[in-house]
């Protein structure tokens, strides 16, 4: 049965779908592993068919699904009308009713998230999970006279005061996290919190992010190695559009000396093996660490994904209306920034048969017959250093780690 990916922009609780929809395109995520996060952002052309004109607001909530195999919709961007505006395509003199192409963009919440300083009383020192949910919350909190509403229609029989502010929901925030940050002292202006939190990101060595349901998100150090384990999701070279599909490797993108700057100092780590081979390549960080251990192993874990050669790539597109697999469209339909995906069967020539990588960004454009995804892929040896003892599986045995494995090339299992 052919997949009819029956897109569909909702406004206010308004559905425009079939002929209405001319366009739409979606970023979230970051374009590469050294990114910093940006905001949800989606443009979308909307036609007024029969000229009654389409309602909408400013500030008003607005969802893009996608049907899965089964029919269901699948939300695929949730953000808040930041601009619109209209164009005439029909004056209405011959038809009887004008009617207009309108252009809408819709953000996500990292985009709110610095409209007002907080933490002005400062903040303890925590883990870097507890740190940015705190700003998160503080950041995207409304007064009761912001949500514009009843409690009828701003919150629903499970909301709690800690869950009402639109953005922010403390499951989707690893805590306590894995690095120690250092205190925030009190400070009059207060503290953009946006930009801690992507100091504290950046320390934590984790991953912030716009969900597809409109929250922001933070994934600690340790959430790739257990998405690891638990598998990734296989993208078969079939599936992809091969034209213009990249792989490069640089060594530029080598680092085997860094400097990471902490609060009350800064450390140098470097790896004798990787400088004797490759010459010494370095690299500088400024952190909100809390003392010098905690900066000590954020550099050697940065050394050990950075200290050899690795894998760069293009954007990796694929049309979801070419995909044949139910199994796999649904798969990708529902894909997330930080997920595990193994690019599998690639042609020798691009210098790698297979590799795993995990999401950094994704991208949608979508009209109302095709819908192309993109995704921008990061190879997992940068992300994927020292095993934590805490994250190996508990089924694990001695024996399934392989026989040859020296302690000191003991990454991951």
């Amino acid at each position: 049965m052919t997949w009819d990916p029956d897109p569909t922009v909702t406004i206010a609780g308004t559905d425009y779908t079939g002929s209405t929809l001319e366009t739409v395109r979606i970023t979230r995520g970051r374009e590469d592993v050294y990114s910093e996060p940006r905001a949800g952002y989606l443009f979308a052309e909307l036609i007024d068919t029969d000229g009654t004109g389409l309602n909408v607001d400013i500030l008003d909530t607005l969802t893009v699904t996608l049907d899965d195999s089964t029919g269901s919709p699948v939300e695929v961007f949730t953000g808040t009308v930041s601009d619109w505006g209209a164009q005439l395509y029909d004056d209405g003199n011959e038809s009887g009713a004008a009617k207009s192409i309108v252009t809408i963009i819709a953000v996500g919440p990292l985009a709110t998230l610095n409209r007002r300083n907080v933490a002005a009383a400062g903040l303890a020192a925590s883990k870097d999970g507890t740190r940015i949910a705190a700003l998160v919350s503080a950041g995207l909190a409304a007064s009761w006279e912001e949500t514009g509403g009843t409690w009828a229609t701003v919150g629903t029989s499970t909301t709690t005061w800690a869950t009402v502010d639109t953005g922010y929901d403390p499951t989707y925030i690893d805590t306590p996290g894995v690095y120690d940050i250092a205190a925030l002292d009190a400070a009059d202006a207060g503290y953009n919190p946006l930009t801690e939190a992507y100091l504290t990101a950046l320390s934590g060595r984790g991953v912030l992010w716009d969900t597809v349901d409109g929250y922001v998100a933070y994934a600690d150090a340790d959430r790739r190695e257990t998405s690891a384990i638990a598998g990734y999701l296989d993208l078969p070279e079939t599936a992809i559009l091969s034209q213009g599909l990249t792989t490069s490797s640089s060594f530029t993108d080598i680092v085997n000396k860094v400097s990471v700057a902490y609060d009350g100092g800064a450390v140098i780590r470097q790896s004798a093996e990787s400088i004797l081979e490759y010459s010494t390549l370095a690299a500088s960080f400024t952190t909100n660490l809390a003392d010098q251990s905690a900066a000590i192993t954020w550099g050697d874990e940065y050394l050990e994904d950075h200290e050899g050669p690795t894998i760069q790539l293009g954007q990796v597109g694929i049309r979801l209306d070419g995909v044949t697999d139910d199994t796999l469209r649904d798969d990708l339909i529902a894909i997330d920034v930080n997920d595990p995906v193994a690019l599998e069967d690639l042609p020798g020539t691009l210098g790698a048969a297979s590799l795993p990588t995990f999401v950094e960004g994704i991208e949608w454009r979508i009209n109302r017959a095709t819908c192309l995804l993109r995704l921008n892929l990061s190879d997992a040896e940068l992300s994927l250093g020292a095993m934590r003892w805490n994250l190996v599986p508990q089924t694990y045995a001695w024996e399934d780690a392989p026989a040859t494995l020296t302690w000191d090339d003991a990454r991951r299992l």
